[in-house]
């Protein structure tokens, strides 16, 4: 099961799809983390076989440059469907016509599949979706969910956070970026703070998430991003205690999907101190080319060239969510960046950047 989703900000679409793949098994599932909960090869009590976490998979699928799935349900049948529409593509630019008549001449085939995607007509991008749920957003249009986590896409763009950019670059892709990245960790802050009871892996979703946007013409997939999940406390006036949860940083290298995580606490020094580093290779659906290792941290820092926050925010009794993201130059890291060594890990935070943060953490009126 999955979660995916595909929407428009004017003329720029966004695709996004979770990486959790579960199933029945009939044997004891091997040995699994997950970056934000950790070990969950249990998660669901199958320990002699039944529902079961299997591992990580990529399920947003660029099937060629100027067309994009989300797929959801049984992998096998996902497969076939991204080998038979690359096979389309290579022949000649498909178009929605070929593609819902395909669907039409395969639905006995792929009964416990759902899709949403997008597929160019001229110089725009036209939806098509099979077995997902649409639905309309003031402000953004129509909306296509799939999967178990489709409820969990609703309630995302019910509640969803206003777009405001912080270092003044606006345009459609920046917002569409925008809302597809503030999705996907707000449904990772669930998961690192639901641990068990966490909602999206209990509707079998989560694990991390993708997000292709279209990009001058071409779909591409938002690469060199790390998320970071905050807590702040606001009960003391005199202190703003700002604390790191959970960082991720993902990257890809040709198509296999890379990513480097760690959750925190504080050391006796109040230090930030790391535990349960994990690194994960995640292949893409097609091609059987050559093995690609997971990142170690001297490949993979968490440094970045863009960021996205959440920030979860207690005063008292009250809590409240909010977030941000930048994305910043190489040339050009005097906003906000990670600085990390072997044993330690710190952070440059400029004035504005700080001053962006408190403005987030207040305005949510905890009073």
């Amino acid at each position: 099961m999955t979660v995916i989703s595909a929407f428009s900000i004017a003329d720029t679409a966004a695709l996004v799809g979770d990486l959790l793949l579960s199933g029945s098994s009939e044997t004891k599932a091997p040995e699994l983390s997950i970056p934000a909960v950790g070990r969950v090869d249990d998660f669901f009590g199958g320990a002699d076989g039944g529902w079961q976490i299997l591992g990580l998979r990529q399920k947003v699928v660029l099937i060629s440059p100027k067309c994009v799935i989300g797929w959801a349900g049984s992998w096998l049948q996902a497969r076939v469907i991204v080998a038979d529409l690359r096979s389309l593509a290579g022949q000649g630019p498909l178009t929605v016509e070929q593609i819902g008549q395909y669907l039409c001449n395969t639905t006995e085939q792929i009964d416990d599949l759902s899709l949403v995607g997008w597929v160019a007509r001229g110089e725009r991008f036209v939806k098509f979706n099979f077995n997902a749920e649409t639905f309309s957003v003031d402000g953004v249009g129509q909306v296509m969910a799939g999967g178990t986590g489709a409820d969990a896409v609703r309630e995302y763009f019910n509640f969803r956070p206003s777009f405001t950019s912080v270092t003044g670059a606006t345009s459609s892709l920046h917002e569409a970026f925008f809302h597809g990245v503030m999705m996907a960790i707000l449904f990772l802050r669930a998961e690192l703070h639901g641990g068990d009871a966490a909602a999206t892996i209990r509707n079998s979703f989560g694990g991390g998430y993708e997000i292709a946007c279209s990009m001058g013409g071409e779909f591409r997939k938002l690469s060199d991003v790390a998320f970071l999940v905050w807590r702040i406390d606001l009960s003391d006036p005199n202190h703003f205690n700002v604390a790191l949860d959970l960082s991720i940083k993902q990257q890809y290298q040709d198509d296999t999907l890379l990513l480097r995580s760690a959750r925190w606490t504080r050391d006796e020094t109040g230090r930030p101190a790391q535990f349960d580093e994990q690194f994960h290779a995640v292949p893409p659906m097609y091609g059987a080319g050559p093995l690609t290792l997971p990142p170690t941290r001297e490949s993979m820092p968490f440094s970045s060239s863009s960021f996205v926050h959440c920030f979860l925010v207690q005063k008292g009794e009250k809590f409240g969510i909010a977030g941000m993201y930048h994305s910043q130059t190489r040339s050009d890291q005097t906003y906000f960046q990670l600085k990390e060594t072997e044993s330690d890990l710190s952070f440059f935070a400029s004035a504005s950047f700080k001053q962006a943060v408190k403005n987030a953490a207040f305005g949510l009126q905890l009073d």
